[in-house]
């Protein structure tokens, strides 16, 4: 019985982290955006299009888990090494 409660407080700790973190990343979009078309402006002279734009938006915050996923795993080997 005690394994039970602990699979549902893992599973829904683990979640909650893991949705608060993809989460995070939304406060600063309109930032990011307009760092992106700005700087999309200074190399090519044109501004971004929409449709661009949001492809761009879409695959940074689509890699955002697949980079906390890499970083996770040489964490450890980096402070055991590092301190």
């Amino acid at each position: 019985k005690k394994f039970i409660y602990v699979v549902f407080a893992v599973g829904i700790g683990g979640s909650f982290q893991f949705g608060f973190h993809i989460s995070a990343i939304n406060p600063p979009s309109e930032h990011i955006k307009k760092f992106i078309n700005e700087t999309w402006v200074e190399r090519h002279e044109t501004p971004l299009q929409e449709y661009s734009l949001m492809l761009l938006w879409s695959f940074i915050v689509s890699i955002y888990p697949v980079g906390g996923l890499i970083g996770a795993q040489f964490a450890a080997v980096l402070t055991v090494t590092y301190g």
